[in-house]
């Protein structure tokens, strides 16, 4: 990913980090988690949450969280996809944590962050439908 970034962003700045690790001493206008919630615990989660927050001088988007409300569809459609051996293989050790969307709310102080939810729309990828993404603005 980090190379791929670097084609896109030649001038770009790019190191490797833990999610809970993150230099919140460096502002950046946004902050964008994509497809990494889903490997978070809850406390792990909030945490990252906190210092993304910190981080961002505007915005911060946390993006494709799986949705505790469909975890047994979404879990039976990545299952019947693969043959049992073939499921264990490729997730074994990668179990989602899936989130209740107003966990985000809860997190977020109201006072100071607008929490706006919204369903992903992803033409042609079965998971969308189980999914959100969170937006967290200044109020």
């Amino acid at each position: 990913m980090i190379e791929t970034g670097k084609r896109a962003f030649p001038d770009g700045s790019f190191r490797r980090a833990e999610a809970d690790q993150l230099d919140s001493a460096q502002k950046y206008d946004f902050v964008i988690s994509n497809s990494v919630f889903h490997y978070l615990n809850p406390e792990y989660a909030s945490n990252t949450l906190s210092l993304m927050l910190e981080k961002a001088e505007k915005d911060v988007a946390v993006l494709e969280v799986p949705d505790l409300a469909y975890k047994e569809d979404s879990e039976r459609l990545r299952q019947d996809a693969l043959s049992k051996e073939e499921y264990r293989k490729k997730y074994e050790g990668l179990e989602h944590t899936y989130f209740l969307r107003h966990w985000f709310k809860d997190i977020v102080n109201a006072e100071r962050y607008e929490c706006v939810i919204k369903d992903v729309m992803v033409p042609n990828y079965l998971q969308s439908k189980f999914i959100f993404n969170v937006f967290i603005l200044p109020a």
